[in-house]
C-alpha cells in the first residue's frame, strides 16, 4: 500500500472478504438443515473455523520461507481467487426455490436486552482475541526473537490449548 489510508482500505476489504466466507457457510447450512441435523453441521463448521488460527501462522511461516510478507498476500490473493472459483463451479444455490420467504430481518430481536448482552460481550470476547492475534507476533517476534517459524508453533499450541479448554 502506498500509503496508510489505502492500507486500511485494503485491509477492511480483507476482513470483509473473510467474514462473508464464514456468513454464507452459515447461510448456506441454515438453508439445507434443520434441527438436530443443523446442529452436527454447525458444530462441524465450527471445528473447521476453529483451525484457522492454529494452521494460519504455521501456513503463513512457510510462506515466509519463500519470499517476504509481500509473498503471503500474494498466496492469501491466489488462494482465495482459487476459492472463488471452485465454490462458483461446485456449489450450488444452496436455498430452494421459493425457500425465503417470511425470512425478513426480524426487528424484535434487535429490541432484546438479553440477546444485545449477549451479543456485547461476544463482541467484546473477539475484540480481546484479536487484540491478541495482532499484537503477539510484535511481542513473541520482536520482544522475545522468535523466528516467524517458532511463532507459528507457537502460537499454534497456544490456539490448541484455548480450544482445549474451551470445550
Amino acid at each position: 500500500a502506498p500509503d496508510p489510508a489505502s492500507l486500511v482500505t485494503f485491509r477492511a476489504l480483507q476482513g470483509a472478504g473473510g467474514a462473508f466466507g464464514l456468513v454464507i457457510a452459515h447461510a448456506c447450512v441454515r438453508d439445507r438443515y434443520t434441527g438436530a441435523a443443523a446442529a452436527r453441521v454447525f458444530s462441524s463448521l465450527m471445528l473447521v473455523s476453529g483451525l484457522a488460527p492454529v494452521l494460519a501462522p504455521l501456513a503463513g511461516a512457510q510462506v515466509l520461507r519463500l519470499g517476504d510478507w509481500r509473498t503471503v498476500f500474494v498466496g492469501l490473493a491466489l488462494l482465495s481467487g482459487v476459492t472463488l472459483a471452485a465454490c462458483a463451479v461446485a456449489f450450488p444455490e444452496s436455498l430452494p426455490p421459493g425457500g425465503a420467504a417470511g425470512r425478513g430481518a426480524d426487528t424484535a430481536l434487535l429490541r432484546s436486552r438479553a440477546l444485545l448482552g449477549y451479543a456485547a460481550v461476544n463482541a467484546l470476547v473477539f475484540a480481546a482475541m484479536f487484540a491478541y492475534i495482532a499484537g503477539s507476533p510484535f511481542a513473541l517476534q520482536h520482544i522475545h526473537g522468535m523466528s516467524a517459524q517458532q511463532f507459528g508453533v507457537v502460537f499454534a499450541v497456544n490456539a490448541f490449548g484455548l480450544g482445549a479448554a474451551l470445550r
